[in-house]
């Protein structure tokens, strides 16, 4: 069914302004919105980050648009009576939004992520939530209070030959969800 074309109607006098006025205002007030979730994404290479070593371990920190993360002390362990190595850090996230650390990978191999009790260490799909305003602690798997970080076998082995160096280190990679990807060379403590 066709419908009979009408022909659009003027608006009344002096009633156009006002409107375009209220449109324009409207159109630059969404241009300058940040999006649906609130959340401003980072343009690349704008964060800033600091990297130190020392004997508590390494320290990293992250610092970009809706991004603060700070993680401290990461250092691998191995428990001598199981024979399997952990890494282990405290993650503090002072960002405005909640964070998620989705994906490990020690030595080249994944690392299977336990979730904690608490709200802020659940595990998800998204990964291990990081409640904004919130500090974490990962620790050992044989801990049930705080998420781990269960290596795979090829990686103890690797922290098992670094262990056997003074100073030696595994390359580690921490995938979060708003942070991006942080690689480290975490260094072996008995």
């Amino acid at each position: 069914m066709r419908y009979p074309r009408k022909p659009l109607r003027s608006p009344l006098p002096g009633a156009a302004a006002p409107a375009a006025a209220l449109a324009a205002g409207l159109l630059l007030a969404g241009c300058s919105a940040s999006g649906a979730d609130g959340v401003q994404r980072a343009a690349p290479d704008s964060a800033q980050t600091t990297l130190s070593t020392g004997p508590d371990g390494v320290s990293y920190s992250v610092q970009a648009r809706n991004v603060d993360l700070a993680l401290t002390g990461a250092t691998l362990r191995l428990d001598p009576a199981s024979g399997k190595a952990s890494l282990q850090f405290t993650v503090d996230n002072k960002g405005p939004v909640t964070e998620h650390l989705g994906l490990v990978t020690v030595d080249g191999g994944q690392a299977r992520l336990n979730g904690g009790p608490a709200a802020e260490g659940l595990l998800s799909t998204a990964g291990i939530r990081l409640d904004s305003g919130q500090s974490l602690v990962f620790g050992a798997p044989t801990d049930v209070k705080d998420p781990s970080i269960v290596l795979p076998p090829t990686a103890t082995a690797a922290v098992r030959t670094a262990e056997a160096k003074a100073g030696g280190t595994v390359p580690v990679m921490l995938m979060f969800g708003i942070a991006g990807t942080v690689h480290l060379d975490v260094p072996v403590r008995s």
